[in-house]
């Protein structure tokens, strides 16, 4: 009788062990759903914010300083996210197309010549010529030349950028379509000064030096 009953408590002190042990990992696996869920739920958040202020930048773009703000701010928050890399790629094109205008507004007005040269030394001047010469450029998109304030030349222009594979960093190309004539666009840190020089050029390259009519 007396190893009836031990049979018995040792049988339900382990069934209860069971219980217990079987209860404790019920308990872990819902906190750990629960927190599953919970990182669900902040990806999903997180995954909505981004797509929401991706669009916002987008609806924007019209206002480049306004999107290119917006797309810096989803890079940092959510910098590897699907939206963030789109963002990227939008924030590239837009510093690209902001550079682009801010040099077109820079090139923009009317230039005096001051003398046209090259490698070797000074070709023309206005003192040689006795003359005075200018060139206006109009939004980026015309060419007008001028001497003794007389319209000589009218044409299209197309301003463009491409690498220097020699120097290793990028130049501005200027095209003058009525004579297909290409030059490189040069201007001095002050803004000031212009030139217009053969491009990809080494060693007796024409160049036309102007300053900004003030």
């Amino acid at each position: 009788m007396i190893k009836v009953i031990k049979i018995l408590a040792i049988v339900i002190l382990f069934s209860s062990c069971n219980h217990a042990e079987e209860q404790k990992l019920m308990n872990e696996n819902k906190r750990l759903a629960y927190k599953v869920d919970s990182l669900k739920f902040k990806l999903d958040s997180m995954t909505n914010l981004s797509s929401s202020l991706f669009q916002k930048a987008f609806e924007k773009e019209d206002n480049e300083q306004g999107a290119i703000e917006i797309y810096k701010t989803l890079i940092t928050s959510d910098s590897n996210s699907f939206w963030a890399n789109q963002a990227k790629k939008q924030l590239t094109f837009l510093i690209a197309k902001e550079n682009n205008e801010n040099f077109l507004n820079e090139i923009s007005g009317t230039w005096i010549w001051k003398e046209t040269y090259t490698n070797w030394g000074e070709i023309d001047s206005p003192f040689k010529c006795e003359c005075k010469r200018k060139l206006k450029i109009i939004k980026g998109a015309i060419a007008e030349f001028y001497q003794n304030e007389s319209l000589q030349r009218r044409t299209e222009i197309d301003i463009s950028t491409q690498p220097d594979w020699l120097g290793g960093h990028l130049i501005k190309l200027i095209k003058f379509k009525d004579k297909n004539e290409i030059r490189q666009i040069l201007i001095s840190d002050n803004g000031k000064e212009i030139t217009f020089t053969e491009p990809n050029c080494v060693c007796g390259c024409e160049t036309d030096n102007y300053k900004k009519r003030k």
